[in-house]
């Protein structure tokens, strides 16, 4: 009899041991995938080692169920995995969770369903993409490419140099300048060489624009990997990439990375400032683009990060000479380009010139816009109709029961819902507390917002896009078809339109109380309100006709709006040295750790035992427990610690210690963070 160490998709702190039946003896090899049963539910494992005896007793050693019919995980893969663990501060198990995710489970036959035409048509997936029969490397012709301009040519030679060099790359373009265009041409040429390509971007809604341009490039061999396919599209997906039988260009987001690659010849980050690249909800919280240079490192192949706000992250690695900075600075239609009208709200108010939301500089704007046939996109920070009740009377506040902040109040199913938690309650007639009605309304969200261009303009076509409106695909889809159609007018939405989108009608962007984005609880604040606010002026005035970003404000003073009205070019370094000033990242690393727990006194006790482990960990600037800006949470109270420490290598032995003290907590009551995103 053998048996196999394997590594489970758990929080495990080592490898488990298991044994191997005669029949299977001769099709498992270290890397190869088993279906093992931990605790009688069944779990996909890989095989790190396979050996004649085990360290305990054979009685207590169970069977590995099945083999799963894939290729073996690869040494880099694994490889790849022990890195992210080690960085990220989690079990390999926990790794594994990415790299073997749920649809590989109890896979059976992925070839005869694909030759069966089973997969995703059969099961109502209108994804396009994970093709079966690729085409082979020489239909890829310079002809189908994209025409690049004089300056594209430039920088994408010095792209393919620096490559050449073994040196990875942060191409620094304005919106609109064409840089995906750039990506479509470096990948083609990867493809052509039999090399294998992963373009990574940060949201799924992205991903779909950018998946019908690269479709019309790569029909054969672009594979589309993200949480909202189908199971079977993503077994499809899986199977592709682990057989590696012909060159492919997997199209994700950031689990894309944890796929079985092998044979990278180029790893494509777009918007890589993007903070959905960080994972948050369970271990490893990795950053995607930190990853993608893990990744890239151990795969032997470069990495392009792409951004016209790039994140300062990647600027300080420009700065020490770990990135190389290639720049566009030109847009690729020269008459384009947006202006910006910065709106002083109180000012306008004095001076009756408001109506509802609007000032009557941006109606106007709209009005111009419509007359011309042209396009407008309205950006508001807050989705729902309200950001909450208030009873006039008494000034009683509907709150969440799990996390006692406010409930937001939305119009079209008459609810209250905390959107920390999730938690949805029937919006009430009169005042819980004092019975009195009716309730009055605190804050325009985007469902109001939209309500109420309806009633300025009843003529025009005003759709929503926001997290209520996207919840189903079909909708997402096409709403954004019809809006670079230029059948909708004006298109009303929170954050997620302000990232990558390419309309050429849109000629007016607005942004409604934009001091929110500036007044957020973090030492990032100032960058990302910056990051935002290019991005969404980046989406006008993209082709021939000029556009205009109208900002409505009560903080018309404020640093960030100057820095768009009048920028300077001091700007991003005068920001970098108060960060440096004040030693926050990028010039220093964070490590977060949270505790929860649904009682007080045992989190004051768990906060005590974890202040006595940090008091011997060797980092010296450690704040906290402290509550973080939302003390509860899904019906736990929370406390932080904030660890901070230099850049130098040094820090990685620190953390393995660290994480050596504090992987016997569960992980229901403490969650570690390294690099974390506010």
């Amino acid at each position: 009899m053998r048996f196999v160490d394997v590594i489970i998709p758990l929080k495990f702190r080592d490898s488990v041991t298991y044994s191997v039946p005669e029949e299977l003896e001769g099709s498992i090899v270290p890397g190869s995938l088993v279906r093992v049963t931990v605790v009688g539910r069944a779990y996909t494992a890989v095989v790190l080692r396979v050996k004649d005896e085990p360290e305990f007793d054979i009685s207590k050693i169970k069977p590995v169920k099945e083999a799963v019919n894939f290729p073996p995980v690869t040494q880099a893969n694994m490889d790849f995995l022990r890195q992210v663990a080690s960085y990220y501060m989690c079990s390999l198990g926990e790794a594994f969770r990415f790299a073997a995710p749920s649809t590989v489970k109890a896979l059976k036959r992925p070839k005869q369903q694909a030759a069966s035409g089973e997969g995703d048509a059969a099961h109502g997936s209108s994804d396009s993409g994970a093709g079966i029969m690729p085409a082979s490397p020489a239909d890829i012709s310079r002809a189908e490419l994209p025409v690049l301009s004089p300056e594209q040519e430039t920088a994408a030679a010095d792209i393919r140099k620096h490559f050449a060099a073994g040196r990875n790359v942060l191409l620094h373009g304005v919106t609109g300048s064409g840089k995906t265009e750039i990506y479509i041409t470096l990948a083609a040429e990867c493809l052509k060489r039999g090399l294998n390509v992963l373009y990574l971007v940060p949201e799924i809604a992205v991903s779909r624009q950018i998946q019908s341009r690269l479709s019309g490039y790569f029909p054969d061999k672009l594979l589309v990997y993200h949480s909202k396919q189908t199971a079977p599209h993503r077994r499809e997906v899986y199977s592709r990439v682990a057989s590696d039988t012909e060159p492919y260009i997997v199209l994700g987001l950031r689990s894309a990375l944890f796929l079985p690659h092998s044979r990278l010849g180029l790893i494509i980050v777009d918007e890589e400032h993007d903070q959905s690249y960080k994972q948050t909800d369970q271990a490893p919280r990795y950053h995607g683009r930190d990853t993608a240079l893990m990744l890239g490192r151990i795969q032997g192949c470069p990495v392009l990060l792409g951004s016209a706000t790039p994140s300062f992250e990647s600027l300080y690695n420009v700065r020490t000479g770990r990135l190389e900075y290639v720049p566009l600075s030109h847009r690729y239609f020269e008459g384009g380009g947006s202006t910006v009208t910065i709106v002083d709200m109180p000012l306008q108010r004095r001076r009756n010139a408001v109506k509802g939301a609007f000032s009557l500089t941006l109606l106007k704007a709209i009005t111009a816009r419509l007359e011309r046939h042209e396009q407008v996109l309205v950006f508001r920070s807050r989705r729902a109709y309200a950001s909450a009740m208030e009873c006039p009377d008494c000034g009683f506040i509907p709150r969440c029961p799990s996390c006692n902040i406010p409930m937001s109040y939305h119009k079209f199913s008459h609810s209250l819902s905390c959107h920390w938690c999730g938690h949805t309650e029937p919006a009430p007639a009169a005042c819980p507390q004092c019975g009195k009605a009716p309730m009055k309304f605190l804050g325009d969200g985007t469902e109001k917002i939209e309500e109420e261009l309806r009633t300025f303009f009843p003529d025009a076509r005003i759709e929503r896009f926001d997290a209520d409106t996207t919840k189903d695909k079909k909708e997402e889809t096409r709403i954004l078809r019809q809006f670079s159609e230029g059948k909708i007018d004006i298109l009303v939405g929170t954050q997620m339109i302000s990232k990558g989108f390419d309309f050429k009608h849109l000629t007016l962007t607005a942004v409604l109380k934009a001091e929110a984005v500036t007044s957020v609880f973090d030492f990032r604040a100032d960058e990302r309100a910056l990051q935002l606010l290019l991005q969404f002026m980046g989406r006008a005035g993209r082709r021939d006709t000029p556009g205009e970003m109208i900002i409505q404000t009560s903080r018309a003073d404020h640093p960030v709006f100057r820095m768009l009205r009048l920028p300077e070019e001091g700007d991003i370094e005068s920001l970098m040295e108060e960060r440096r000033e004040f030693g926050y990242p990028p010039f220093t690393r964070i490590i977060r750790l949270l505790l929860k727990s649904p009682d007080k006194e045992k989190l004051d006790s768990l906060a005590k035992e974890v202040s006595d482990i940090l008091g011997k960990s060797g980092f010296r600037d450690i704040c906290g427990p402290a509550a973080p800006p939302v003390e509860k949470s899904s019906g736990e109270f929370l406390l932080q610690f904030l660890i901070k420490t230099d850049r130098s290598h040094s820090w990685t032995q620190a953390k393995s210690r660290l994480y050596s003290r504090l992987r016997g907590f569960p992980a229901a009551s403490l969650t570690i963070d390294v690099d974390p995103v506010f």
